[in-house]
């Protein structure tokens, strides 16, 4: 093999914790992954191989004729994209995250005019907020598409058409002559954007080793939430300031444009898949000899087979895993309570305290000062992992087990998160605005620092099979972030938004243990796993 993936599986070896290393000799490993088979799930993949179907045995087999195969296309540091500067692999990452940026923005940026599309198209406002909830449903349908796609032709292709594609259906939003037109346009458009959540992730295993991965992931892991809590402010200026209200969707259009351009212009292709076949093609072209192949070429099933692994093993994954039960059902309520804030805070600004739309806009900055400080409050636990991790390295050549990623969940994020619900729902409209305005901090805080301990946990604990896990994870949080609004002025109004507010601070009470369980038994639970590394 050549030196750089040997580089690449030495620092992506398995992980073990404490209970694993030395003096666990006599534990059960039936259930548990032999660590040549690990590894050769980690050389399958760097080798371009990603929708493996046979046992370990074959796996092994695979690899070990792999090795002696001398017409065999393999990666080396001049291809490698972990190679890359630092600062250029920090503009990409970021380039990236503008994508997760783009598509999250639409999402919300509706919201503040809905009265207004009301009015246009004489339909209700449940019938209105449907804008939003079929735009997420198009983030639970895209991902079966783009994902198998993004594995067949790459990042940048993916990247590229799926923007193109987003900007044209923006169009028709602006020009509908009837909701009908509006709503399926917006699920369309929802559809694309979701390319972006199944490609961006991607993009970070590319250019950053695992050990290496927390600060890139802490600024990716906040476009998810940045996107939303701008929205409503950008539309809050453009509905009353602007000379037509439908310059929410040219917005739309401008940034999709924008990052079509940048991803053109400036984006390598990272993926090693890609790469790789683009290598072997060149090498066949100039030596004339066709025996040069990747290992994917000669072990990848057929697209038609990729697509029903793309279709099958999320559902698979989150009927089977408890760990993607769990850590979905929280993000999931998670997501959907960044989504319902976006009828919860002009019901309390406007109905209580008589705000204007773009003065409701700007409460959500409180929302935006808690993600700053999330991003911060991730950086001091990644110091401490990249610590504890450089001192694990060198005692035992392994990174520490992935649970510990579930500390700043535990300690500052789901504490933060129902405080945030329990302070807002008992001042808003009995204090000054300022009271439940604030509150915006500790539930924007709360919300990205347990996103970002569960992401970062599912990514570490599923190896071969996280962009399944993540394709799974992002199915639920869509149908929970596209349900919420539905139901939240009828909510509201039954339940008062003082009740209503606690029953969502409640829910938060009881989904605190799953970090706290998973942090304990992590081990034990992923030794029974069928996909997750132990």
């Amino acid at each position: 093999m050549s030196s750089a993936n040997t580089i690449v599986v030495d620092e992506i070896d398995t992980d073990a914790d404490k209970d694993n290393r030395g003096n666990d000799k006599t534990a059960d490993t039936k259930d548990a992954k032999e660590p040549h088979q690990v590894e050769s799930e980690m050389e399958a993949k760097q080798l371009g191989m990603g929708y493996f179907k046979g046992s370990h045995e074959r796996l092994d087999k695979e690899v070990e004729k792999a090795e002696r195969d001398k017409f065999l296309v393999e990666m080396d540091e001049r291809d490698d994209p972990k190679n890359l500067s630092v600062g250029y692999k920090w503009y990409l990452t970021i380039l990236s995250g503008c994508q997760i940026l783009n598509a999250t923005f639409a999402s919300s940026v509706l919201s503040s005019a809905y009265s207004l599309i009301e009015e246009e198209y004489g339909k209700s406002q449940e019938v209105v907020i449907l804008t939003v909830s079929l735009f997420l449903v198009g983030y639970i349908v895209g991902p079966f598409f783009w994902s198998p796609l993004n594995e067949l032709v790459g990042r940048k292709v993916t990247f590229m058409s799926s923007l193109f594609l987003f900007v044209i259906f923006t169009i028709p939003c602006a020009l509908a002559p009837n909701m009908a037109c509006l709503l399926v346009c917006r699920f369309l458009a929802g559809c694309c954007a979701a390319a972006s959540m199944v490609t961006s992730g991607g993009v970070l295993a590319d250019l950053w080793d695992p050990v290496r991965r927390g600060r890139p992931m802490a600024l990716y892991s906040l476009c998810p939430f940045a996107g939303p809590v701008a929205g409503p402010i950008a539309s809050g200026f453009i509905v009353d300031y602007a000379s037509d209200y439908k310059w929410v969707y040219w917005a739309q259009m401008i940034f999709g444009g924008v990052c079509f351009l940048g991803v053109g212009l400036t984006y390598p292709e990272t993926m090693a898949q890609v790469i790789l076949k683009k290598k072997a093609v060149k090498l066949r072209k100039s030596t004339h000899d066709n025996r040069y192949h990747t290992f994917s070429e000669l072990n990848s099933p057929p697209f038609k087979e990729q697509l029903s692994i793309a279709f099958n093993r999320p559902f698979k994954m989150l009927s089977q895993e408890l760990i993607m039960i769990m850590t979905s059902l929280y993000i999931g309520v998670v997501y959907g309570v960044l989504y319902l804030s976006f009828e919860m805070f002009p019901y309390v600004f406007k109905g209580s305290y008589g705000f204007t739309t773009w003065k409701t806009g700007l409460t959500f900055c409180s929302v935006a000062i808690g993600l700053f400080i999330s991003y911060i409050t991730n950086l001091i636990f990644d110091m401490r992992y990249m610590r504890i991790a450089k001192q694990t390295m060198k005692e035992t050549g392994e990174r520490p087990a992935p649970e510990i990623r579930f500390l700043p969940a535990i300690l500052v994020g789901g504490p933060c998160f129902s405080i945030g619900l329990f302070w807002f729902a008992w001042t808003a409209g009995r204090t000054h605005w300022l009271a439940p305005c604030a509150a915006g901090v500790p539930i924007g805080a709360g919300v990205v620092l347990c996103f970002i301990s569960l992401l970062s946990y599912i990514s570490d604990a599923y190896t071969l099979y996280a962009a399944s896990a993540l394709a799974a994870n992002t199915v639920v949080r869509s149908v929970f972030g596209s349900v919420f609004p539905l139901f939240a002025i009828k909510m509201f109004d039954r339940l008062s938004i003082s009740w209503s507010g606690t029953l969502l601070a409640c829910i938060g009470v009881l989904m605190m243990p799953f970090p706290i369980i998973f942090y304990r038994y992590g081990l034990s639970i992923r030794k029974r796993s069928n996909y997750a590394r132990s």
